[in-house]
């Protein structure tokens, strides 16, 4: 039977949660919430999905670091 060759057996579930978090971050963005809100709710909302995917993106340099 296979195995995961992997340093650590964390660095896949940090991979794949960074991931998704980029990419609810791109599908959020694409379902253009700014059409809906007023550009100050927005503003907010937009500050918060570039965290989203900072930390997503954070979370898979750290995982995938050696």
């Amino acid at each position: 039977m296979d195995t995961l060759d992997v340093a650590e057996t964390l660095e896949p579930f940090g991979t794949v949660v960074g991931a998704l978090l980029v990419l609810f971050g791109l599908g959020t963005l694409v379902g253009q919430p700014w059409s809906t809100r007023p550009i100050v709710v927005f503003l907010f909302q937009f500050v918060g999905i570039v965290a989203m995917m900072a930390v997503g993106a954070g979370l898979v340099w750290l995982s995938r670091r050696e």
